[in-house]
């Protein structure tokens, strides 16, 4: 199954990323550990609102840098799905 196009940008949600690419929730904390508390109670309720802007705000993460590194554990994933 293939998955949609999603542009990936600063005003991206996270949870439109999230419901194409399960897996990548778990990736994320190798991008920053503070992307651990998404499995927390208030990281769920925040996952639902929370732009690539705001998480890069939260957790000092350069945005152009947190983009770039989503995009490559995206093509990652896609390529393993091949």
């Amino acid at each position: 199954m293939k998955n949609k196009i999603i542009e990936i940008n600063e005003n991206t949600y996270l949870k439109n990323l999230i419901e194409e690419y399960p897996i990548l929730k778990e990736k994320l904390k190798d991008i920053n550990p503070k992307f651990s508390l998404l499995d927390t109670v208030f990281g769920k309720i925040m996952l639902n609102s929370v732009t690539l802007s705001k998480m890069s705000e939260k957790t000092n993460t350069n945005i152009e840098e947190l983009i770039d590194k989503i995009k490559k554990i995206i093509e990652d994933i896609s390529k393993s799905k091949d």
